[in-house]
């Protein structure tokens, strides 16, 4: 956990106040991890793998059974589930994730079914219906 100490000062009494404040508590996923500098264009890799790969990171999208092999490490389901084009760029896929994407988004299935448990949960939370809180002076909040 990423903290660090903040502390104020009362006016009236003088008493010093010292707090740890959790920096990554107000992030969002895209910021915690990194998702927002992921250069999609730096490996050439076919682009319907590149788009699959994006829905996974940005959505929480589930991959078809080639690139969630990449993404597992299985090095023999990678090869023989990988079509002519992908086989082809197999090199460039795995430096792609290994170099672009976040490494608790990839490398054995737990990360995987994890990584798709936080999106899934962020978007969630995105798309819950917002309640409003009356406050005793008639404003919204």
């Amino acid at each position: 956990m990423q903290t660090f100490l903040t502390d104020s000062t009362c006016g009236k009494c003088g008493l010093v106040t010292v707090q740890r404040v959790n920096i990554m508590e107000n992030l969002s996923i895209d910021e915690k991890y990194g998702v927002e500098q992921i250069d999609w264009s730096r490996y050439p890799i076919p682009n319907r793998t590149k788009e699959a790969l994006k829905r996974y990171i940005e959505q929480g999208v589930d991959v078809g059974d080639f690139l969630h092999a990449v993404l597992t490490n299985d090095l023999f389901g990678s090869f023989g589930r990988a079509d002519q084009e992908n086989r082809i760029h197999l090199h460039d896929i795995i430096m792609f994730i290994h170099n672009e994407l976040p490494s608790s988004a990839h490398g054995s299935k737990e990360a995987v079914r994890k990584w798709l448990e936080i999106r899934d949960d962020e978007f969630q939370q995105s798309t819950k219906p917002k309640t409003l809180q009356v406050i005793s002076n008639g404003t919204y909040s």
